[in-house]
């Protein structure tokens, strides 16, 4: 009898393992879009060593703009943090690298995973804005077509080009 108890110990521990990787690899693999939210058809392309808007009316939006979206490399926890890999070019993503954004593959270092992790926080109507964990107070703004990193002004201009959605690739 205690033989049965055991193996159905180590079958639910097995069972939970599983379900915990599972719950880990689909979230890992979260594939979105990160669209503009005061230009609606423009979304964030990391396909070139420089992030930048891309208009979908292009018709290559199903593969430029598809980011996976990472729980934060920097390690912290939850889902007010987060981390961006480029679909087309794995291994490689948005990261700080001094005041502005790159696109690059990942070392391995610390200072890589902070540059490369960003707070989000939903200021309302469905958003979201992107805040530079490496240089806190510094968000992911678009300026026309260009993506940069800056301070808030906090001007209404500022909140609204610092604004995206989320948006799963299946919606498109």
């Amino acid at each position: 009898m205690r033989s049965l108890g055991k193996h159905l110990r180590t079958i639910i521990w097995i069972a939970a393992a599983t379900l915990a990787l599972v719950s880990t690899l689909s979230f890992a693999q979260d594939a979105i879009f990160i669209e503009s939210a005061n230009a609606l058809h423009d979304y964030l392309s990391l396909q070139s060593p420089v992030p930048v808007l891309k208009d979908k009316s292009s018709g290559t939006e199903t593969a430029d703009g598809v980011i996976l979206w990472h729980p934060a490399l920097d390690g912290e926890k939850g889902i007010l943090f987060a981390s961006f890999e480029s679909k087309q070019m794995r291994g490689a993503y948005l990261r700080r690298k001094g005041n502005s954004l790159v696109v690059e593959r990942d070392d391995g270092s610390p200072e890589f995973a902070k540059d490369a992790s960003f707070k989000v926080t939903f200021p309302g109507g469905g958003s979201l804005t992107l805040e530079s964990i490496g240089r806190p107070g510094y968000f992911i703004r678009h300026n026309e077509l260009s993506v940069v990193l800056e301070p808030s002004d906090k001007s209404p201009v500022f909140q609204g080009d610092t604004r995206y959605f989320r948006v799963p690739v299946d919606a498109r």
